[in-house]
């Protein structure tokens, strides 16, 4: 009996198909909600490059961004994937001009963000 639940609260593509409600009793407060939930194996992928330091090779400096998202909000990890890629793009082009680093600069780019950050971690440790 009560009002249908905004069209932004349904997710297209999650087998939902509008058919979502929140028909609450009049006078009502109670809601009965069941989730399911499962584990599922997968592959998670970093990737990386170095720019190698000339005078303490093996000190770094990293810079990182995570390039997953599970849904609406790719904006996140899409903007620190394309500053990640121009931030890589400038210092190997100021390194043909003959700019040399101190420290190894190593781009990553981490899977995994919105597990946990499990990509980020697993290659930092």
């Amino acid at each position: 009996g009560g009002p249908r639940a905004p069209p932004h609260w349904i997710s297209p593509g999650q087998g939902l198909g509008g058919s979502l409600q929140f028909l609450p009793r009049p006078g009502g407060r109670r809601l009965q909600l069941s989730v399911e939930g499962g584990t599922q194996s997968g592959t998670l992928t970093s990737v990386f490059g170095a720019l190698r330091g000339r005078l303490e090779p093996d000190c770094y400096v990293i810079v990182g961004a995570q390039r997953d998202s599970l849904g609406p909000g790719a904006a996140a990890s899409g903007v620190g994937t394309a500053l990640l890629l121009e931030l890589a793009r400038f210092f190997a082009a100021i390194g043909r001009e003959g700019f040399q680093l101190r420290r190894t600069l190593l781009f990553v780019s981490w899977d995994g963000g919105e597990f946990g950050h499990l990509g980020a971690t697993e290659w930092l440790e």
